[in-house]
């Protein structure tokens, strides 16, 4: 049988699951169990410590009445996620509200998915290869927000449901057989699941319908509607659930966050937007070694002409759908074409999103593209033994850029000095980690890093670039508070600029940091080239 074809391995004829399974575990634990020690950091004091229906202050239905952040469903942002809500209120009943326990649970809930993803691989490609896809998939760095984050679970819950529709969907999605009854049932009540625990499921019917077409091709033809049952009964569902939606929470989509780089764009600037995001995530898989969160403000700006990522994006998109075509042709499933589907919902071409770069966002495209590279990368090693070391080193080393970057939420201290280093055209984690410096007492490096929010904020929605990034890592706070003015490039008069920076320090409710921005000499001007004191 040719891997990757459309039909499924008989279970006598490979190694016995667990096993492979096994090692898929302790890849997973090795990749992400630095991460358990970590707290409740950034979004979780919302959706944990601050919703009441996780804490035992309402009963744990009114998950369903209440936004992902505990609020009333008539305010904003407007997150309808309740399954995951009841997650974290099932934490908190049986283990109280220490952040370990929940730590241990996102772990179990990812390792599930990873497991899960295994033998959803099952269906269209023989055991080894599914391993292969599955371990590329599992020790990803990217998806180290879904685990570390606690509200990152949501996203794994999200697609651990849809992977349960999907194994429903088996032999349909396979070799175009009739879904019966009860499997249709299954997947229904599956992806219902998975968009009450995130939204980002509704991609879901669209890529049913992508792999329900490509695993028909072999069997006589049908009247188009029985073939494609369950992509009609999944879209129908997810009719269902907009309808409802709009008329629970009725700001579903009108609601435009105020940060949302690409709000009232038009189509050109969207199309360009989202093939800057495609190469951007294309950056992140390949090379994942600066992860972070919260790109927002300044990381992905809204763009103002046709960029070099853009053009990379279109190159990407093209070898995307070449790649998907020569599949199809091939008698194998396109899955490159499936991650471009759930790729497309966080492009900003549907509809806006405002944390676009979103590491925990890779998910689904990430599991797409695993089962295309799962084949290739058995086939590659299978033809000598370095080969095969090269191929577990490569893995080796993701696991332990995965640790690495699991250490890194251990706090919101260490996540946000990770992050302004790592992003630092991030304007939104600037502020994060002044506003905690400032509540430190870190005045100097609280200061330096609410002038660079502030230089950067000026500028949103159009592109800025950290004009003073190796200045974090060369100069200590005190200069570069001094020299704050000159390092940021600021055309103002320094002393008018300073002025207002304080005043606007001060109403910011930051009176020492207003202080010291005005006691702090400024520095003297950079000696030209023709300056015999040089």
């Amino acid at each position: 049988m040719e891997t990757g074809t459309t039909a499924s391995v008989h279970p006598g004829t490979a190694r016995p699951w667990f096993g492979w399974a096994l090692l898929l575990v302790a890849l997973t634990l090795g990749a992400f169990g630095p991460g358990l020690a970590g707290g409740f950091v950034l979004d979780d004091k919302y959706a944990i410590l601050g919703h009441p229906a996780v804490t035992g202050g309402v009963p744990a239905w009114e998950a369903f009445t209440r936004t992902f952040w505990g609020t009333g469903l008539d305010t904003v942002p407007p997150s309808y996620r309740p399954l995951s809500t009841l997650a974290f209120s099932l934490d908190r009943a049986l283990f109280g509200l220490a952040p370990l326990p929940f730590h241990c649970t996102s772990l179990l809930w990812y390792v599930a998915l990873v497991l899960l993803g295994f033998r959803v691989a099952q269906l269209w490609m023989d055991q080894r290869s599914a391993f292969f896809a599955a371990a590329l998939f599992a020790v990803s760095p990217v998806h180290v927000e879904n685990v570390a984050s606690l509200v990152g679970r949501a996203e794994t819950i999200s697609w651990l449901a849809c992977l349960l529709a999907l194994l429903a969907l088996g032999p349909a999605l396979t070799n175009g057989s009739r879904a019966g009854p009860l499997r249709l049932t299954a997947a229904v009540a599956s992806f219902a699941a998975a968009l009450l625990a995130k939204e980002s499921a509704a991609v879901l019917p669209l890529i049913v319908g992508v792999l329900v077409a490509a695993g028909a091709h072999p069997l006589p033809r049908r009247p188009w509607a029985h073939t494609h049952l369950p992509t009609l009964v999944l879209g129908a569902t997810l009719a269902v659930y907009l309808v409802l939606r709009q008329r629970l929470i009725p700001q579903t989509f009108a609601y435009v966050a105020p940060d949302d780089v690409i709000a009232g764009a038009g189509t050109g600037t969207r199309l360009l937007y989202g093939l800057e995001i495609l190469a951007h995530y294309a950056r992140l898989l390949v090379a994942p070694v600066n992860l972070c969160t919260g790109r927002k403000y300044a990381m992905v700006a809204r763009p103002d002409g046709i960029s070099a990522m853009a053009v990379v994006g279109l190159v990407l998109l093209g070898t995307a759908v070449g790649v998907s075509i020569k599949s199809l042709r091939r008698g194998r499933m396109p899955f490159m074409l499936c991650a471009l589907l759930a790729w497309a919902l966080v492009s900003g071409l549907a509809f806006s999103m405002p944390e676009a770069m979103a590491d925990r966002f890779l998910l689904a495209p990430c599991f797409f593209i695993a089962l295309a590279l799962g084949p290739a990368a058995r086939r590659w090693s299978d033809r000598d033994r370095w080969r095969r070391g090269l191929l577990a080193a490569a893995i080796v080393l993701q696991v332990v850029l995965s640790a690495f970057q699991s250490t890194r939420w251990r706090s919101e201290e260490t996540l946000l000095a990770h992050s302004v280093v790592s992003c630092p055209s991030s304007v939104h984690n600037h502020a994060r980690y002044a506003d905690l410096l400032a509540g430190q007492g870190r005045t100097a490096e609280a200061v330096w890093h609410y002038a660079v929010a502030s230089a950067g904020r000026s500028r949103f929605p159009g592109r800025w670039e950290h004009p003073a990034a190796d200045a974090e890592l060369t100069l200590g706070a005190e200069e570069r508070t001094r020299r704050m003015h000159q390092l940021l490039h600021i055309e103002r008069a320094e002393p008018e600029w300073r002025v207002e920076f304080a005043s606007f320090l001060r109403a910011a409710g930051h009176p020492r940091e207003a202080s010291l921005v005005l006691a702090t000499p400024a520095a003297a001007p950079a000696s030209s080239p023709d300056d015999p004191g040089r």
